[in-house]
């Protein structure tokens, strides 16, 4: 064997070296993209379930006080672990064309102490008039 030839053998070995060095670099550029991106995906899924389950803890504090206190004119105000709540009922005008019936206006608010948001629902139903409600 010559010299040359023990030369090229020598590039070649390096250049087979170099090329698994960059082989390994990729790969772990590829992994740590990949994880990356699922650590931010995850994050995104959590703070999206948090959402979920503060407007079904929500909707749920609404109907409630929608379907509890029946009969009660005016506003009340509370506050639960997560939430600060308000409830109006006004009564409408008498309807000269129906004497005897009413409707009430109703509606709940509710505030997440947490994030801010506000949820409302508002309903309106035939009601007693004040005379037969204090009964």
């Amino acid at each position: 064997m010559f010299w040359g030839d023990a030369v090229k053998v020598a590039a070649a070995e390096v250049r087979k070296a170099g090329f698994a060095a960059v082989d390994a670099l990729m790969a772990l550029t590829i992994l740590a993209m990949t994880m990356a991106l699922a650590f931010q995906a995850m994050i995104s899924a959590r703070g999206l379930a948090e959402r979920a389950a503060e407007t079904r803890r929500a909707s749920a504090l609404l109907q409630y006080l929608l379907d509890t206190d029946i009969g009660t004119i005016g506003e009340r105000a509370g506050l639960t672990d997560r939430f600060s709540w308000k409830l109006a009922v006004a009564m409408d005008p008498a309807d000269p064309a129906a004497p005897g019936v009413r409707s009430c206006d109703r509606s709940a608010e509710v505030r997440a102490l947490r994030s801010q948001r506000r949820y409302r629902l508002a309903t309106t139903e035939f009601c007693l008039p004040p005379a037969r409600m204090s009964s």
